[in-house]
């Protein structure tokens, strides 16, 4: 019954460790005050009330991002600065592709 009642335990806390909205969710809603209002429990919530999935928690290949991407994948990859910015993107590297 202990080893029950731990795996219950566990199961509860690796889905709030999931549930967490990090700094790019608050970058969005800073960025976009007139539709988002905050990210709580792992979802966006827009002005209208509804709320949107930020993280599904899969770890996914670069064509799973392209086809199945949740908001939070939009960030798997930074914007190049400085001298490099204008160089092409290594393969399956490419800022701004990953759309939800």
């Amino acid at each position: 019954m202990k080893s029950l009642a731990a795996l219950f335990c566990l199961a509860l806390l690796s889905n709030y460790a999931q549930a967490v909205c990090d700094k790019n969710a608050d970058k969005l809603i800073k960025a976009y005050p007139e539709h988002l209002i905050a990210c709580e429990n792992n979802n966006l919530v827009w002005r209208n009330g509804e709320r949107q999935l930020y993280d599904d928690g899969k770890q996914k290949t670069f064509d799973q991002l392209l086809e199945q991407a949740d908001v939070e994948n939009m960030f798997a990859f930074p914007y190049p600065v400085g001298v490099n910015s204008y160089a092409p993107p290594a393969v399956n590297v490419d800022a701004g592709r990953i759309r939800n």
